[in-house]
């Protein structure tokens, strides 16, 4: 099973995994998505960026996974595989 987490960080701080604050947990992708899609409207969001993370999970939580998706303050996403994430 994957979880997709979705987490924010201050604009531009994406890169940085320690400074990931944690919102929520998806069992798909599909309402991973709506999520974030719905949190961009959202004026506390505005300067944040938006990370959403692949995580594989076999009931032992980890934190470790994959970053599928980053978006920026302006809405944009960013391509991913562009970056070096810790």
């Amino acid at each position: 099973m994957t979880l997709y987490r979705v987490f924010v960080a201050a604009a531009g701080d994406f890169r940085d995994s320690s400074k990931y604050r944690f919102i929520a947990d998806f069992a798909d992708q599909k309402t991973a998505s709506d999520y974030v899609s719905f949190m961009r409207g959202k004026k506390r969001y505005q300067k944040q960026d938006i990370i959403v993370k692949a995580v594989p999970y076999d009931g032992i939580d980890s934190t470790s996974g994959i970053v599928e998706g980053v978006i920026s303050v302006l809405g944009e996403s960013l391509p991913v595989d562009e970056y070096e994430f810790i």
